[in-house]
């Protein structure tokens, strides 16, 4: 019999993008706190007591980006034992899609910076913190389905070998 987890935290991530005239872009955080501080992540938090994760997710929305007005629909359940370093954290992920022009992210609570990066970049050229990069994807092809080569250069197919590799310790 395995061993029992002592605490799980819960947490719920938000992947929000838009559509640009020329890309597809998702809002990112620059991290103040550690793990991970001065790393970009998605926006997102613990749950508080007496929340929803759902709520939550408006909530983090809110107070890390100052974006309020907006529809959030579950993406997905995070639950690798290491995907954070201060312990056991299950993650309910949430996504949600909004026009170019309807919102300008203001950084606040514990993020230093939220601005709204190209997916490309957000995918390859940055670190980001956590499982983030792995969400995003899911996020992505959940919502948008395929997507062009030139948004985003990882195929379903590299998705699924990255964490079968993951999976197996390799």
């Amino acid at each position: 019999m395995g061993k029992r987890c002592a605490m799980i935290n819960y947490a719920a991530d938000i992947v929000l993008v838009r559509r640009t005239r020329i890309d597809l872009e998702v809002l990112l955080i620059e991290r103040g706190n550690e793990p991970f501080k001065g790393h970009w992540a998605l926006p997102g938090g613990y749950v508080d007591e007496g929340e929803t994760s759902e709520i939550a997710a408006y909530r983090e929305l809110a107070e890390e980006t100052a974006i309020h007005s907006v529809h959030l629909k579950f993406a997905g359940i995070y639950d690798q034992p290491n995907r954070d370093p201060r312990g056991r954290v299950v993650s309910a992920a949430y996504v949600g899609e909004i026009r170019e022009d309807e919102a300008t992210p203001i950084a606040g609570d514990d993020a230093v910076a939220a601005q709204w990066v190209p997916l490309h970049d957000a995918m390859y050229e940055l670190q980001l913190g956590f499982d983030h990069r792995e969400i995003i994807a899911d996020a992505v092809i959940m919502t948008f389905g395929r997507v062009r080569p030139e948004e985003m250069l990882m195929t379903v197919r590299d998705l699924v070998l990255e964490r079968s590799r993951r999976t197996r310790g390799h």
